[in-house]
């Protein structure tokens, strides 16, 4: 089996480890109304087939089938040895589009992530530079969103023991221990009216202790003993991003990853499993996530 993203290749090295993300929601697209058509009379709605005095013209606002926008989200994660996209800045060259947010950029690349924004005239250019890449992996993922339209996307275990530090947005550096924890990324997605070709992504990165001791709460059932979550989101280096229509997130390391381990940033990159002879195999990731953006005929009119 071979990404879709690759569909057209068949030179690049890759190792399939699960299957694709694809997230999906709907909400109606109203018809399209052309110059000259009236939406209202005198008396409110003008019905449809109605000719409308002011311009003699007849209205086809109702007798249009009405749409429904579908958004489906595909996530690749390449992995890659160590010092493939932190040392080598030929991915970052080719997608080279801001977040629009250089507040946020800055306040990531100090924690050591990197967010870029890529186009559909982008994708050959970076299939190309990927086919070059030594012992690339391809790790593709699939989840449902639930009712407020985010989905988690497990990164994976980090060590037994992780210790973090990380900026905050008045640049204070804290640090946090962890205790066989797991990395994941928790996205969730916007569309707004006025460009419905566009989809604004928001990912928080997210570290998750096993639960603690179970707790008396108050339910609606009576009290009860529930075990505790122990989930710390990164909501201060929450990545957001507007994607054009065929347009994508890139979302990598920066090269100080690689030297300084306690980054924020680590256990959602770079993975480290030990060797026979001893030594640790280093790998590195990037995240590309594309909405695709899809319209049907609404069957409800």
């Amino acid at each position: 089996m071979k990404s879709d993203w690759l569909s057209n290749s068949g030179r690049l090295r890759s190792s399939l480890l699960s299957t694709a993300l694809l997230v999906a929601c709907g909400c109606a697209i109203p018809p399209k109304v052309e110059p000259g058509d009236t939406r209202a009379t005198d008396g409110g709605v003008q019905p449809s087939g109605q000719v409308s005095q002011a311009t003699g013209r007849t209205s086809e606002l109702f007798s249009r089938v009405p749409q429904r926008l579908v958004v489906d989200f595909k996530v690749h994660r390449f992995s890659a040895p160590e010092g493939t996209f932190t040392k080598n800045d030929g991915l970052w060259k080719i997608i080279t589009s801001a977040t629009g947010d250089a507040r946020m950029t800055l306040r990531l690349s100090d924690n050591g992530f990197r967010a870029a924004v890529g186009r559909e005239s982008d994708r050959s250019a970076l299939t190309r530079w990927l086919e070059g890449v030594e012992d690339v992996r391809i790790a593709l993922d699939e989840a449902t969103p639930d009712a407020s339209k985010s989905v988690e996307i497990e990164v994976g275990p980090c060590p037994a023991r992780q210790t973090v530090f990380y900026y905050d947005r008045q640049g204070v550096l804290h640090g946090l221990d962890f205790v066989d924890a797991k990395a994941r990324f928790r996205l969730s997605f916007a569309m707004h009216s006025s460009n419905l070709r566009e989809v604004r992504l928001e990912l928080v990165p997210e570290l998750e202790e096993p639960p603690g001791p179970p707790k008396w709460v108050i339910t609606d059932d009576g009290a009860r003993q529930q075990p505790v979550e122990r989930r710390h989101p990164f909501e201060e280096l929450t990545v957001s991003a507007a994607i054009s229509e065929n347009g994508f997130l890139l979302l990598g390391p920066t090269a100080e990853v690689g030297t300084r381990h306690s980054l924020a940033a680590k256990p959602f990159f770079i993975e480290e499993t030990p060797r026979a002879d001893g030594t640790m195999s280093i790998r590195e990731s990037v995240y590309i996530i594309s909405p695709i953006i899809r319209v049907y005929a609404s069957q409800n009119r």
